[in-house]
């Protein structure tokens, strides 16, 4: 078994990459499902945000949030049938979406800095 820089194989990163589409596509449901769960949404797309950064450890995944906007397009409003003015579903998740990438971002550098205090094995 072959270990990248990240310490993880890459079949590993690919689960962690699915698993991550999997809750992104969830969040984008649970936000048209009903607007004021937004807030949940966001919460548990963040989550998986930074374990996307920290265990990826590379930041050419940060722009992978990003395609929940072409997933969301087909829903038009949330609480579309309640009659709430609830914003787009697609500009909600384009907002909370660019918030996303900082946090691969984040998690990215924060996990550079870990490593860089660590002491050297060599």
């Amino acid at each position: 078994m072959t270990l990248d820089q990240s310490g993880y194989t890459t079949s590993m990163r690919l689960v962690v990459v699915i698993g991550y589409l999997g809750v992104m596509v969830g969040a984008v449901l649970l936000l048209n499902a009903n607007a004021e769960n937004g807030t949940l949404a966001m919460a548990i797309w963040s989550g998986a945000s930074v374990m996307l950064g920290w265990i990826t450890h590379d930041a050419r995944f940060a722009l992978l949030p990003l395609v929940a906007v072409p997933v969301a397009l087909p829903f038009g409003y949330a609480d579309e049938w309640l009659g709430s003015d609830s914003p787009l579903v697609w500009l909600s998740v384009a907002v909370i979406g660019v918030i996303q990438v900082a946090l691969v971002l984040a998690a990215f550098a924060a996990r550079l800095l870990y490593e860089r205090s660590q002491p050297s094995h060599n």
